[in-house]
């Protein structure tokens, strides 16, 4: 496996991708259970194989019209330092493999920038992005705290 390919996928017709390296699974979306007073990043919890997961809403995180999860929508299972998480999405593009050259930090455009990095394919633009580095630290909390509300919560 190179360490440059990236998976694609959609989110309101927008593309964007996470290294592919991260990337543990994509599943059919499915049946969550929602946890009580949950920040609104997290939809909610998923049983992946034994464990819970947090599902986290990327829409909200970027500042896009909120909705809910439909049959037709899919997971994406990404394993992070911290933890494994799914994140919802509308549709599943491809993997990737984009030259070098294709590929721009955002640094070099502006350090603000929250997208890894943005990459040129023949039709359009992907924005790349890590997990770890989209997520802020109170996110993390607000993760953390919801899974813990999760194991301890007497319906789960």
């Amino acid at each position: 496996m190179q360490n440059n390919e990236i998976f694609g996928f959609q989110i309101d017709h927008q593309r964007y991708a996470f290294p592919l390296y991260t990337v543990d699974r994509v599943l059919q979306a499915t049946s969550l259970i929602t946890i009580p007073n949950a920040p609104s990043l997290i939809h909610g919890v998923i049983d992946y194989y034994g464990t819970l997961i947090p599902v986290v809403n990327l829409r909200k995180r970027l500042n896009l019209p909120d909705r809910s999860i439909g049959i037709n929508d899919y997971f994406i299972v990404i394993d992070t330092p911290k933890r494994k998480l799914a994140v919802v999405i509308d549709d599943v593009d491809d993997v990737i493999v984009p030259a070098e050259s294709n590929v721009i930090p955002s640094s070099n455009l502006d350090p603000s920038l929250e997208p890894h990095s943005i990459c040129r394919i023949d039709d359009g633009l992907i924005l790349i992005y890590d997990m770890e580095r989209l997520l802020s630290g109170e996110d993390d909390l607000m993760i953390q705290e919801a899974l813990e509300k999760a194991t301890t919560h007497p319906t789960i």
